[in-house]
């Protein structure tokens, strides 16, 4: 099927309008365990072609439409989303452009530690204006390009801390002698 084909075909526009905001709802929730591609950058650039495409697709989808009514109501449904979206869709663009430069570069590894049925991962964030600056201790599962990702522990901006076997299994967060944050499975 060529591109023309599918510009034109209503199932695949309708699948793809679905796609896009399984995507978009995906990145919003904010659950026990998060989806996250390998690679941070490419977290924003698909949330961001993701929310630049769905209003387009749902306009498209409208042109489609036989009836007035449900044209009427595509091209509604698509302005409305186009007007909260496509910020959003900025702000993640913005994002994942960033944190494909060097000095973009928002997430620092201090240290990781294997466990049974994952990866404990200690980050130092830095991330501009974006979010507040700090410690980040996360679970990781890594599956193919994706991981999954579980933030355990999070602190308020420290002087960089390391990431040690727990005395009694699990993991401690340490800086020098003090143990900021100790967490057993």
């Amino acid at each position: 099927m060529s591109a023309a084909e599918l510009w034109s075909n209503r199932r695949a526009l309708t699948l793809a309008v679905i796609c896009g905001l399984a995507v978009l709802t995906l990145s919003l929730l904010r659950t026990r365990w998060q989806l996250r591609f390998a690679h941070p950058s490419l977290d924003g650039l698909v949330v961001a072609a993701a929310a630049f495409s769905v209003p387009l697709l749902l306009g498209r989808l409208g042109d489609l439409l036989m009836r007035k009514p449900e044209r009427w109501a595509a091209w509604a449904a698509a302005v409305v989303l186009a007007l909260t979206l496509l910020p959003y869709g900025a702000l993640a663009l913005s994002h994942g452009l960033e944190s494909l430069l060097p000095s973009g570069q928002d997430r620092t590894l201090l240290g990781e530690i294997r466990a049974t049925d994952g990866v404990y991962r200690l980050y130092a964030i830095h991330c501009n204006a974006t979010c507040p600056d700090g410690l980040a201790l996360r679970k990781e599962k890594d599956l193919l390009l994706l991981k999954a990702v579980s933030t355990v522990w999070t602190a308020s901006p420290e002087e960089p801390a390391e990431l040690r076997p727990g005395s009694e299994g699990g993991v401690e967060v340490a800086r020098g002698g003090y143990v900021l944050h100790t967490h057993r499975e």
